[in-house]
């Protein structure tokens, strides 16, 4: 080989090895990251009862780690049921059918600190479709961050 060969080579192999080890290939770098998590969650849900309607009464709490962002707290109303009330923030949604009943609530908590609670209150009547064995609440509950436990997000609540 001639010896313009050998340099263009010998230059090669020296710019590959640089690139190699002086721009961190082998030379690896670990740097942290910020991950936002927040572990919402429906932290308690009561009944409470009067002659003509029930109050659900759904606590939602960020346990930890960061702030919870966008909090949605969303509810199934129990089949046939009328909504009476809600909490501020809340929007009624209206069932598919009959026209008279209402499907789900809906409240937009926004933006919730480490170890703030909200409570969502909504009123129903006693007044409804017969037939059915049992009649829930079905509450959920999300946000923008991603959530170490969704398994705390739901709560169920029986009207017996």
């Amino acid at each position: 080989m001639n010896s313009f060969v050998i340099n263009t080579t010998l230059f090669i192999m020296k710019k590959i090895i640089i690139m190699f080890f002086g721009f961190g290939l082998f030379n690896l770098e670990i740097s942290a990251q910020a991950v936002w998590s927040a572990d919402i969650q429906i932290k308690s849900a009561n009944l409470t009862t009067s002659p003509d309607s029930y109050k659900a009464s759904f606590t939602i709490f960020n346990h930890w780690d960061d702030a919870a962002r966008n909090v949605l707290a969303s509810f199934v109303i129990p089949f046939g049921a009328k909504v009476l009330s809600v909490s501020k923030g809340c929007t009624i949604s209206p069932a598919v059918a009959p026209h008279d009943m209402n499907g789900a609530v809906y409240c937009k908590l926004g933006n919730m600190a480490v170890g703030e609670s909200r409570i969502i209150e909504i009123k129903i009547n006693k007044k409804f479709h017969p037939g059915r064995p049992a009649y829930f609440f079905h509450g959920f509950v999300t946000n923008e961050s991603p959530d170490p436990d969704p398994a705390n997000n739901v709560k169920l609540l029986k009207i017996e």
